[in-house]
C-alpha cells in the first residue's frame, strides 16, 4: 500500500513538472518571439535531418536489397550454367547411344515408310527429351 501510494504520488509530480515545463515553454515563446522562432528552426533542423536519415535508410536498404538479388541471379546463372553443361555431356553420350541405336536399326528392315533421317530425327528428340526430364 505504502509503496502504491508512493508510486501515484510520484507519477502525479512527474506530471506536475511536465506541465509547467509546458507552461514555462508557453511563456517563454509568449514573452519572447525570438525564442519561439529559434524554436521552429531547431523543430525543423531535426524534422529535416530525420527525413534525411530516413532517406539514407531507404537508399541503403535499397541498395542492399538490389545487391541480395544481383547475387541470387549470379546463383541461378551459374546453376543454369551447369545443368545446360551436364547436358551437353548427356548429349554426347546419347550420341553414342544414337550410334548405337543406329546400327541396330540399319540391320532391321523399316515397316514403314520412314526415311532413315527421319528415323535418326525421331531418336534424337527422343533422347534430348528424355535428357530434359
Amino acid at each position: 500500500n505504502s509503496s502504491f501510494s508512493q508510486n501515484v504520488k510520484l507519477l502525479m509530480q512527474q506530471r506536475a513538472f511536465k506541465e509547467f515545463q509546458t507552461d514555462i515553454g508557453h511563456w517563454v515563446a509568449k514573452q519572447h518571439v525570438g525564442c519561439k522562432d529559434m524554436v521552429d528552426v531547431q523543430s525543423a533542423q531535426l524534422k529535416q535531418n530525420l527525413k534525411d536519415m530516413l532517406e539514407a535508410e531507404k537508399k541503403r536498404l535499397r541498395v542492399q536489397k538490389e545487391n541480395e538479388v544481383a547475387t541470387i541471379l549470379k546463383q541461378q546463372e551459374r546453376s543454369l550454367h551447369n545443368i545446360q553443361a551436364r547436358g551437353r555431356y548427356q548429349g554426347i553420350e546419347h550420341a553414342e547411344d544414337i550410334t548405337t541405336e543406329n546400327n541396330a536399326n540399319e540391320a532391321m528392315p523399316q515397316a514403314d515408310n520412314a526415311s532413315d533421317s527421319e528415323c535418326q530425327t525421331m531418336i534424337i528428340c527422343h533422347n534430348h527429351c528424355a535428357c530434359l526430364q
